[in-house]
């Protein structure tokens, strides 16, 4: 996995074509260009170990392509063009005969933590447009109904002309620490034993520095020093930006917001590894690779 799971890297994502409609119209019309369907919020994916993106030719796309809700232009792949496309959620696709032999429709957030890396951030890059296709269907300022530009990068209400471009939700992650161990917490809704370090979005307004703070003052009632920012990560689920800071609470007493948490505690190197107390995320997740650096030292 790489260091940076589902950032796109070197895909070309050839964003100067993008308003260039004859061009966009003759990289479509290609015999090598290449499709990624989405059905229902999931990939295709085929069976291999790793898995890898179902990816249709011109020809199997093409009767698909009368269905699809929405339609994006992602970029290039080496020198192949790469659209993906949203089916309906209605109807069986995972029995259709371009995809059932082939592979599976997989959860990226399951599936992608055992793929290769350039492999998940394609599918995590469609997701991303997709879902905010499916959720900008109307005018944020008058209601009105929208429709695709740019061959799927901009959505321009038909009523008013105003034009709307993709969103991403900054979230912050607080990395604490204290005299060799760090805060881990837990969620209601994680999986039994599961715990991780505070997260929170980003408000109208703030730095990420004062969402840092304040969303550790909330959530455990502590105060934090030395705010040091380590890396980001693409999250399209459905739209985040994930940007991670490690920081030190050199004292106070845990003082945890129930409606948010239901624990909170201190934890050591060993007790980590040894997972028997507790597991924390993969580092497919931002979480994950926080947690592993400071581990191993490198934070």
């Amino acid at each position: 996995m790489s260091d940076h799971p589902l950032d796109s890297g070197p895909f070309d994502r050839a964003a100067e074509v993008r308003a260039n409609r004859q061009a966009l119209t003759e990289l479509r019309g290609r015999s090598d260009a290449l499709f990624v369907a989405m059905w229902r919020n999931k990939s295709p994916v085929t069976r291999d170990d790793p898995p890898r993106p179902v990816m249709l030719s011109a020809v199997e796309a093409e009767p698909l392509l009368d269905e699809a809700r929405s339609e994006t232009f992602l970029g290039r792949l080496g020198e192949r063009p790469v659209f993906s496309f949203a089916l309906p959620n209605a109807g069986d696709f995972a029995r259709h005969e371009v995809f059932a032999p082939r592979g599976d429709f997989n959860d990226l957030r399951m599936v992608g933590t055992v793929m290769r890396a350039e492999d998940a951030a394609l599918l995590s890059y469609a997701r991303g447009m997709n879902v905010w296709q499916r959720d900008h269907r109307f005018c944020g300022r008058c209601g009105g109904t929208t429709s695709s530009d740019e061959w799927g990068h901009v959505l321009v209400c038909t009523d008013c002309d105003t034009r709307h471009f993709p969103r991403t939700d900054p979230a912050m992650m607080a990395l604490i620490e204290r005299d060799d161990r760090i805060l881990l917490a837990r969620k209601p809704t994680f999986p039994p034993r599961m715990h991780s370090i505070l997260a929170g979005f980003v408000e109208p307004g703030e730095s990420l520095e004062a969402s840092v703070r304040r969303e550790v003052r909330e959530e455990v009632g502590l105060d934090v020093t030395e705010l040091r920012y380590v890396r980001s990560q693409p999250w399209p689920f459905p739209r985040s930006l994930m940007l991670g800071f490690v920081m030190r609470s050199p004292e106070g007493e845990i003082r945890l917001d129930d409606q948010e948490l239901e624990a909170a505690g201190w934890y050591t190197r060993e007790q980590i590894q040894a997972g028997d107390e507790i597991f924390v995320p993969p580092k497919f997740s931002l979480a994950g690779q926080l947690i592993g650096l400071w581990i191993d030292g490198d934070i």
